[in-house]
């Protein structure tokens, strides 16, 4: 088991997701979103594409082969992705969908679906499903993430192969770039011109600069998390919260994950659910909404929801992503720690 509190950070990831999701599933707006530019959700997925920047990088740094990353990056992401929409698919669509059991299956948008197993791309939608649901007919949103997540994952693989990984400076500056481009140039105020891809593409790559710049500010962690906050009390002043954010978020994301807090640290000793509460939260939110008609708040919602949804998780960790991970390729010999790098662009908050 770690003895780390990323375990413990992931699942919270995931819980804001799904309390964000809620207001939308039962027609109604989230009050108070925290921060400007991102819902509690949009707070946890950055999380997540942080905390992915970090550990991914760290695989790779670990052991910098092509064909073994590649294999362990596939094991952790698709077994659970190819568990999560057969039995949406195969299971789910049939039993919920409005349409005549012969139409739902010779319907060529539920075999469309199928789509998703090819990781890059997604298909929200199935004939018949959740179509009288206040949020009607989205399947499993949360999964536009993992195209993304997989982006990242092989950007980072392309320039530690071109060696870029053995240069700290340029892996700095490279995240300044990226930073100037997503926040400046693609002006994220404007709702209309935001690119994800590039937004938590600058989280994950904060993520990994964090890893490869470790052996500098771990030793005064405090003191590089207080100058965050006063740079980005900075920021927020000057009217740039959405810097702000950034500058605050990924260093005290993987400061507070990087340490070791009591019973914090032990989230993880019955398995790791995260990225299975991320993945099977929305068609079983969405489930819940359509069995109660939409007749019940939405804390009581809540509270019927999360532990559904936990208990899936945890059989999807046990069932499928533990037996998958275990077939991992280990390295061939012990690797030298890299010292500088450079990432670019899930669930989506899988870790290495």
């Amino acid at each position: 088991m770690r003895r780390n509190n990323f375990d413990f950070l992931r699942i919270t990831a995931a819980l804001l997701v799904m309390y964000t999701h809620q207001f939308i599933f039962q027609g109604g707006v989230e009050p108070a979103p925290p921060l400007p530019y991102l819902s509690w959700g949009g707070i946890g997925v950055s999380m997540f594409f942080v905390i992915s920047g970090y550990l991914v990088t760290k695989s790779w740094c670990e052991d910098p082969a092509p064909a073994r990353y590649l294999a362990r990056r596939f094991l952790r992401v698709w077994p659970g992705l190819a568990m999560v929409t057969l039995l949406t698919v195969f299971v789910l669509g049939p039993v919920v969908t409005r349409l005549p059991f012969e139409t739902y299956w010779f319907t060529p948008e539920t075999w469309s679906y199928l789509s998703a197993l090819k990781v890059f791309t997604f298909q929200s939608t199935l004939p018949g499903v959740f179509t009288e649901n206040p949020y009607p007919g989205v399947v499993n949103g949360s999964l536009w993430t993992i195209p993304i997540e997989v982006r990242c994952y092989l950007v980072l693989m392309l320039f530690g192969w071109a060696g870029a990984l053995r240069f700290k400076w340029m892996a700095l500056l490279t995240l300044l770039t990226l930073a100037f481009v997503t926040f400046y140039l693609k002006a994220p105020n404007e709702v209309s011109r935001r690119n994800w891809s590039y937004e938590l593409g600058t989280f994950f790559t904060a993520g990994s600069v964090l890893y490869l710049w470790r052996d500098v500010w771990m030793k005064h962690a405090q003191a590089v998390v207080l100058s965050a906050l006063a740079l980005g009390l900075a920021a927020w002043t000057s009217g740039w919260q959405y810097v702000a954010i950034f500058l605050v978020l990924p260093v005290s994301v993987i400061a507070f994950g990087s340490a070791s807090t009591p019973v914090i640290r032990r989230m993880g000793r019955f398995g790791d659910p995260s990225y299975g509460l991320y993945i099977f939260a929305f068609p079983i939110q969405q489930c819940v909404v359509m069995v109660t008609s939409n007749q019940v708040g939405i804390l009581t919602t809540l509270a019927l929801a999360v532990p559904l949804t936990f208990g899936a998780a945890y059989l999807s960790w046990h069932l499928v992503e533990k037996v998958c991970l275990g077939l991992k390729p280990r390295s061939r010999r012990a690797q030298p720690q890299a010292t500088g790098g450079l990432v670019l662009a899930n669930p989506a908050g899988s870790g290495a």
